[in-house]
Order: C-alpha cells, then sequence, then structure tokens
C-alpha cells in the first residue's frame, strides 16, 4: 500500500493554493459587506401622503406560498387622478439565494391565470423622489378587461435590468447579474419586488406614471 501512494501525485502544493483563495475570497467579501452592508429594509416605500388613501389589504396567501418573501403588502389605492391601483411589494432579506422572485414575472404569472398579453413589454422611467427608476409595462386582457401593469425588481436597492422577449432563457440570465455585485465584493443582497396595477386603457401610461410618482418615496 505504502508502494502505491508513493505513486500518486503531492497535492499539499495544490491544496494550499486551494486553501489560501478560499480564505482570501471570503476575506475580500467580509471587508466589503463590513463597509457597505447589504440593505434590511425595502428602497421603495408608499409615500406618506397615500395613508388616507391606501386600504392594507391581506395577500393572498397562495401567493406567499409560492413567493415565500420575509415581507409583503398588498394596497388598494383609490385616486381622482389616476381611478383604482393595486399595489404588491415584496422583500426578501439578503441572501445569496433569493432568484425564486425572477421566476414569477407578469409574463409567466398573469398568461398562467388566464390574463392575455395586448401588447409587448417595454421600459418606463419614472421619476420616485430625487431618483429615475426603472419599470416595465405590461398590459393584459381578459374577459373584456383591460389591465396596465408596471413591475420592477430590485437588489440591494439597485434596479435589475431585464429582457422579456426571448422566452424562458431570461430567467436565467436575469441571475447573472448577480455576478456584477459579486465583483463588488457583495455576495448576498436582497431582493424587492414591486408591481403596480391599473384598471385603464393600455395607452393610458401616463396616469400609470402619475400614480407610480405619487405612491412612492425612495
Amino acid at each position: 500500500l505504502t508502494s502505491h501512494l508513493s505513486l500518486l501525485p503531492d497535492l499539499r502544493g495544490a491544496l494550499a493554493v486551494a486553501a489560501v483563495s478560499f480564505l482570501a475570497a471570503h476575506f475580500w467579501f467580509w471587508i466589503h459587506e463590513r463597509k457597505e452592508p447589504p440593505r434590511q429594509k425595502p428602497a421603495l416605500t408608499l409615500a406618506p401622503s397615500t395613508n388616507g388613501r391606501a386600504q392594507k389589504k391581506e395577500v393572498p396567501p397562495s401567493i406567499l406560498d409560492i413567493l415565500r418573501p420575509q415581507e409583503s403588502a398588498y394596497y388598494q389605492v383609490n385616486s381622482l387622478q389616476f381611478g383604482r391601483a393595486f399595489v404588491y411589494h415584496f422583500f426578501w432579506a439578503p441572501s445569496s439565494n433569493n432568484g425564486i422572485a425572477f421566476f414569477h414575472r407578469p409574463d409567466v404569472c398573469m398568461s398562467g391565470a388566464g390574463w392575455k398579453a395586448t401588447q409587448d413589454v417595454h421600459e418606463l422611467t419614472v421619476r420616485v423622489g430625487s431618483f429615475n427608476t426603472r419599470w416595465y409595462v405590461f398590459a393584459f386582457e381578459r374577459d373584456q378587461q383591460k389591465i396596465l401593469q408596471a413591475w420592477s425588481a430590485w437588489r440591494d436597492g439597485a434596479s435589475q435590468s431585464l429582457v422579456f422577449h426571448e422566452g424562458w432563457s431570461t430567467l436565467w440570465k436575469s441571475q447573472a447579474q448577480i455576478w456584477a455585485l459579486i465583483r463588488q465584493g457583495r455576495r448576498i443582497t436582497n431582493t424587492e419586488i414591486v408591481s403596480v396595477i391599473l384598471e385603464a386603457e393600455p395607452e393610458n401610461e401616463k396616469t400609470l406614471a402619475r400614480c407610480i410618482h405619487q405612491l412612492f418615496q425612495f
């Protein structure tokens, strides 16, 4: 047995390099996360001016069972300016495994619930406070009812850029953006999803933008 073991390559050098690399990587993350800890709270919140108009409702248990966020909220907001809005807000605490949020998007879930898309998805930039925020606009129709939905995804307060016209493969591409954060020394991030739905005609995007501008603060 000893003679056979002597024929094996000496792996001590490779193991030492691997151990040093492992410790160096953890030290890299520790330094950056200590300097700039992951956000523990959502970036977007309802503006105080909506308190009198926003009625908080229970998030359907079927949604919570699938998404399993750490924080969730569902509001119905009535306004003379934009009619009735339905607002969903989900937040996942800092973790390296928050990808489930990106697998439940309007182009997948709304279609599964019987809603038919009536136009292509496109970006909408809305000013919230002193920041420009990125939203994706969807238009759906079901049983002669039309809705307009704005959907936005965030990681550690940074809006995520997504592509919706290439099918299911884009769901995996969304996970690639985490590497940009890793290069910054951040291995764990929070994830935040916000959805605003209006009972409105698909052409009424100005009303949707005004609704978002009034509802949120950053």
